[in-house]
């Protein structure tokens, strides 16, 4: 009952007999106790200790055996087994995870290689492109400075050609009023002052009389 009571705390029960008369194994027979025994939570091995008679305990316990010593052999080769079971699984499972290990090595360091070749490569084929391109870049900026040089003495000739000083010194004139250049003989009227400037001075004019025709000199 104590046993049955804490079963967790046990692998098994052993009933043996360390030998007798045979009129002692009567007190296997009994009912109750090989009821008991064949519910009993726990594996119950007998060794009663009689080569010849087999008694009702012997046929309702997990394992009969016929003396004490056998009993004892059974358990410590059972032990013993279980024990080369556990020591082999250990060694199974070291086996295999370094196994394991060997191989997450192997495929890392192969990873390891493939990215190092990939950048490799793409370092190479980068640099490649761009030395490809540096010429290109530079003669690009070549003909850039070139067209914004061009355009800029485009833009000075005609800002030379603009400026009144060449004009006068064309042979033309800037004839102005109050300091206004006029453009038009609209914006003038008799008895006015006018300045004209030449190339090499500047003079002033009374007017005196307006024609509306457009008449050129003779000299031009």
């Amino acid at each position: 009952n104590k046993i049955a009571a804490q079963a967790a705390d046990f692998d098994a029960v052993v009933l043996i007999r360390g030998g007798g008369a045979r009129l002692d194994l009567a007190a296997f027979d009994d009912l109750d106790l090989c009821r008991r025994v064949a519910r009993f939570p726990l594996p119950v091995f007998t060794g009663i200790g009689h080569e010849l008679d087999e008694t009702a305990l012997d046929k309702v316990a997990w394992l009969a055996l016929k003396t004490p010593t056998a009993v004892a052999d059974f358990l410590l080769q059972h032990n013993l087994h279980f024990e080369s079971t556990l020591l082999q699984c250990a060694h199974d499972l070291r086996v295999e995870a370094l196994t394991r290990l060997h191989r997450a090595t192997l495929e890392l360091n192969g990873l390891g290689a493939e990215v190092q070749r990939a950048t490799a490569l793409l370092l190479q084929r980068e640099r490649h492109t761009l030395q490809h391109l540096t010429p290109t870049l530079a003669q690009a900026a070549r003909q850039t400075l070139l067209l914004h040089t061009r355009h800029l003495d485009h833009l000075e000739n005609s800002i030379q050609l603009l400026d009144p000083a060449n004009q006068l010194r064309r042979g033309y004139s800037l004839t102005t009023l109050d300091g206004k250049i006029l453009r038009s003989a609209h914006e003038v009227q008799p008895g006015l002052q006018v300045r004209t400037h030449l190339q090499d001075g500047s003079f002033l004019s009374t007017i005196e009389k307006l024609d509306d025709e457009k008449e050129a000199p003779d000299n031009l």
